[in-house]
């Protein structure tokens, strides 16, 4: 086994036991975070404060575009990696419950814009718990998370408020579904009983 791939074995190891302790998860994405949010901070900050150095890098940014674009086969490749890396980036992001409250949060966001809804949240102010806690089900993380019956997703507690601290819970995208589309709980009642009466039926 070579060193690069014993690293990742380690880091796999790693990533599940930060994983299986909710305690230590929601401490890792809190640094994460906050490292992210700094490196972006300073480095942003350096730039504007410097007008003849933000000029030069929107310069340098003008003729790279402008260079890509006039060559067909350097603009087919560059279009090309951008769709491979936001692919890969996208996966990356949902396939971990760390990373996951990262999307979440930039969804959202958008979601309250366009629906002009109250919005004051961050990635650490979403809590992924075990299991679902309406159905009971474990979630299922990946590319296909949010399309994934088992797959998480972020409820308003009180519709009404928006998307703000304290208001806001993670449960399965099935159990999502059902309270959006089932809103009356004399139509939820029919349904759990035509359920129980269909099983009772089936021989065992």
């Amino acid at each position: 086994m070579t060193t690069r791939e014993q690293n990742r074995e380690h880091q796999k190891a790693y990533r599940e036991r930060i994983n299986a302790d909710p305690a230590k998860r929601a401490a890792r994405l809190k640094k994460l975070i906050e490292t992210r949010a700094q490196r972006s901070e300073t480095y942003y900050k350096n730039l504007y404060d410097d007008p003849t150095r933000y000029e030069a890098y929107l310069e340098r940014r003008r003729l790279a575009q402008a260079a890509r674009m006039q060559d067909p086969e350097k603009r087919a490749k560059a279009n090309a990696c951008a769709l491979k890396y936001n692919k890969a980036a996208q996966k990356r992001i949902v396939s971990s419950p760390l990373t996951w409250p990262i999307r979440a949060v930039t969804r959202l966001r958008y979601i309250a814009k366009t629906k002009n809804l109250p919005f004051n949240m961050e990635a650490a102010d979403i809590v992924i718990p075990p299991v679902c806690p309406v159905l009971g089900l474990p979630f299922v993380f990946g590319a296909d998370g949010y399309r994934h019956p088992h797959g998480p997703s972020v409820d308003r507690i009180i519709p009404a408020l928006g998307y703000v601290k304290g208001n806001v819970r993670v449960i399965c995208n099935l159990a999502n579904r059902l309270k959006h589309e089932l809103t009356d709980a004399a139509d939820l009642r029919k349904v759990v009983a035509d359920l129980e009466s269909r099983s009772k039926e089936t021989p065992p």
